[in-house]
């Protein structure tokens, strides 16, 4: 044989400088093949919250009303003084339920009910989860356990059963030194360790939700007042007209829908004992929108009840007017102390998620 034709086998310099190239190679397309399938990730999570919020005003073209934040304490007082067996505790996702082609899973749903008039704003009767079981073998804790993969976002798939339901109200309203009220937690974990299905979407309640009655006395709670200034659309027995909300603020300036990560994103450990099931109610807008884990107002501890996503940099809300826009993060809890000022950065969030605040906003804040 020639050796001159002999093939040549590679040495191993050019066989480590083939590896490295490679390496660099590889290094330099995993960021963009991430970056596609976050993109993708975050169209698919824009398109949830679209149909969401088409859902929301399919709802009031056949009820004349946006489906209430949930339907809990009746009368709308404090939770904390109120007995459960007064509240449905149902929210706003699962009277949305025929609306987001969920038909059948509604129609089990209202078979489990006691009554008729069990979803209606007007019925006080005993919470969804503690209902019995019917002749069937089933109850509406069973149907809850079933997971809609239109209120599940792409980039949050880590976690996509949920412990319990989230029963949110501000406790009893005080005064504290570091300006938030007390005892604003209600969390309700499923009973006999029942895993339910998960959402990372819920409605904007506002700054407090204000699940107290308006009445003469209260100043925390006297119409005008800083607390129900700032009202979500989505709260306690709500029944608000597309018409009341276009001619106070308008459609476009006013929250209806957001992600959110519940302990996907509080807990260190990832773990599932505050994972929000789609049968819960909507959440306030207090604390803002943290970067990171959430955080007390005072820094205290780490909290599940903020609206936030696994995007980069944003997150991305359903408006009132049907358009999807992302916010970023970053939005600090609610400056009391200073609301009047509408260019404070702190109460824009506030002030967004308000239905009635009156404010001239800055369109900036919104589709970042």
């Amino acid at each position: 044989m020639n050796r001159d034709c002999a093939r040549r086998a590679f040495t191993l310099i050019e066989l480590i400088v083939a590896i490295v190239l490679i390496a660099l190679l590889l290094g330099l397309l995993l960021p963009v093949v991430q970056w596609i399938r976050e993109s993708e990730a975050r169209i698919q999570c824009e398109n949830n919250l679209k149909q969401i919020v088409l859902a929301a005003h399919n709802y009031a073209s056949a009820t004349a009303y946006m489906p209430s934040g949930w339907l809990g304490p009746n009368p709308n007082t404090s939770l904390v003084a109120t007995p459960h067996t007064e509240m449905q505790a149902v929210g706003c996702l699962c009277l949305l339920l025929p609306f987001l082609e969920y038909q059948k899973l509604w129609g089990e749903l209202v078979s489990c009910a006691p009554s008729g008039r069990y979803f209606s704003v007007a019925t006080a009767d005993a919470p969804w989860y503690d209902l019995p079981m019917t002749a069937n073998g089933t109850n509406m804790l069973t149907l809850a356990t079933t997971q809609i993969p239109v209120l599940l976002c792409p980039s949050d798939q880590a976690i996509q059963r949920a412990n319990g339901c989230i029963l949110w109200q501000w406790g009893p309203i005080t005064t504290a030194t570091n300006g938030y009220p007390q005892n604003f937690d209600i969390y309700r974990s499923a009973p006999g360790a029942t895993m339910l299905g998960r959402t990372n979407y819920t409605g904007v309640g506002g700054i407090d939700q204000n699940y107290y009655q308006e009445k003469a006395g209260n100043a925390k709670t006297a119409p005008g007042s800083i607390w129900a200034q700032f009202d979500g659309i989505m709260t306690n027995r709500s029944q608000l007209s597309l018409e009341q909300i276009t001619s106070a603020d308008g459609c476009s300036n006013t929250l209806l829908f957001g992600e959110l990560l519940g302990d996907s994103d509080a807990e260190a450990a990832q773990q599932i004992g505050y994972s929000v099931s789609w049968m819960c109610g909507s959440y306030p807008t207090y604390c803002g929108l943290p970067t990171g884990p959430a955080k007390y107002p005072d820094g205290s501890r780490e909290c599940y009840w903020t609206f936030g996503s696994r995007h980069k940099g944003v997150v991305e809300f359903g408006m009132c007017d049907g358009a999807v826009r992302p916010i970023k993060k970053g939005a600090g809890p609610f400056d009391t102390n200073n609301y009047q000022v509408q260019a404070n950065p702190k109460c824009m969030f506030g002030y967004y998620s308000g239905w009635r605040d009156g404010g001239i906003l800055d369109p900036k804040f919104i589709g970042n």
